[in-house]
């Protein structure tokens, strides 16, 4: 989807807060910051984000709920411990 289309969202409001795509937010942080490198931007933005949201997505995409879903459906059990060792 274009920002051209009609049904493209920039910003929105979600359990009462207003929300815009990262995507609209590394653009709107390019324009206003325009001698700083894309991954500075970036890595601002991810370390606000953690920042106020304590690492808990405020949204997540539909895809990962039906994820869930499979996962708690199929009796999965996800160990963190053996993924995080896995990426040693």
């Amino acid at each position: 989807m274009t920002r051209n289309e009609p049904g493209f969202i920039k910003e929105l409001r979600i359990d009462g807060m207003d929300a815009v795509s990262t995507r609209h937010a590394l653009e709107r942080l390019r324009e206003e910051f325009p001698g700083l490198s894309e991954s500075r931007i970036r890595a601002a933005l991810i370390a606000e984000w953690e920042a106020y949201t304590g690492g808990v997505p405020l949204v997540v995409p539909s895809e990962v709920v039906s994820g869930a879903r499979e996962v708690l459906g199929g009796g999965k059990v996800i160990h963190l411990a053996r993924l995080v060792d896995a990426d040693r």
